[in-house]
């Protein structure tokens, strides 16, 4: 395993001003001591959106200025258009001043007792807002580290008010998970380890890197020389699609075997 750099990686860490405004900052509070305890250094950046531009504009100065290794955003949706998949509709936002890994870190809407005694995990709008329109952005999704707390009557005010609260477990999780991208980041690229999945349905040999009108194996070869032209090792990689099912045959394969029932 190759250990993070001498001085301590700069992680990110993204939310919403809403967040600090109303001083309901208990999972990014607890997320930034997650992040110290793993040897990291949290850079906490407060939003209004990602979409806004001078919250843009002041979140890409800071991750260049301060070499930042990973980002992790607990903002929702996504920077690119839903709408469309043109390829100049999809946009990295303020995120693409520097090459690194971002990860999404969910804020549930649901308290911790609702979550822990479903069984579906986040609810259909969170699975929506920090989920399935993140990746558009091709963030790397992790874990829900804060929930609704039950609702709490202010003595000031003597109104109702609610607020997060936070999962310390679930915060280490993620905090191990910007350390091991961190990691991941200064290790050379010969050293790294890659691994490529392929489909095998139904288990026939016919289809191994099965993908409907696709050619699966000439893409993966491509991508296989590309890996190797970047620096990447991928010493004896089949030259062609052919090749790659030839050197997959000659392993074990999932043809005739059948589920134990």
């Amino acid at each position: 395993e190759h250990a993070p750099p001498k001085d301590p990686p700069v992680v990110a860490l993204v939310f919403y001003r809403a967040l600090n405004q109303s001083g309901d900052t208990a999972p990014v509070d607890g997320m930034i001591k997650a992040l110290m305890a793993k040897g990291l250094a949290p850079l906490p950046i407060f939003v209004a959106s990602l979409k806004d531009g001078f919250s843009a504009e002041i979140t890409s100065a800071l991750l260049k200025d301060f070499d930042v290794k990973v980002i992790l955003n607990m903002t929702s949706f996504a920077v690119s258009d839903p709408a469309t998949a043109r390829a100049e509709a999809v946009s990295p936002g303020p995120f693409g001043a520097i090459n690194a890994p971002v990860i999404q870190v969910m804020l549930a809407s649901n308290t911790m007792e609702n979550w822990q005694d479903g069984t579906a995990g986040l609810n259909p709008r969170d699975l929506a807002m920090h989920v399935v329109l993140p990746e558009l952005d091709g963030r790397i999704i992790s874990r829900a580290v804060g929930f609704k707390a039950p609702p709490r009557r202010d003595e000031l005010t003597q109104a109702m008010v609610t607020g997060y609260q936070c999962h310390e477990e679930r915060c280490a999780f993620v905090a191990q998970l910007a350390r091991n991208w961190a990691s991941l980041g200064a290790t050379p690229r010969a050293d790294k380890r890659l691994g490529v999945i392929m489909a095998n349905y139904p288990n026939k040999d016919s289809r191994l890197a099965n993908g409907v009108g696709l050619d699966t194996p000439e893409s993966t070869a491509h991508v296989l020389n590309h890996l190797a032209a970047e620096g990447y090792d991928v010493t004896g990689a089949p030259a062609d699609g052919r090749g790659l099912i030839d050197r997959m045959l000659t392993a074990p394969t999932n043809s005739g075997l059948v589920p134990s029932c």
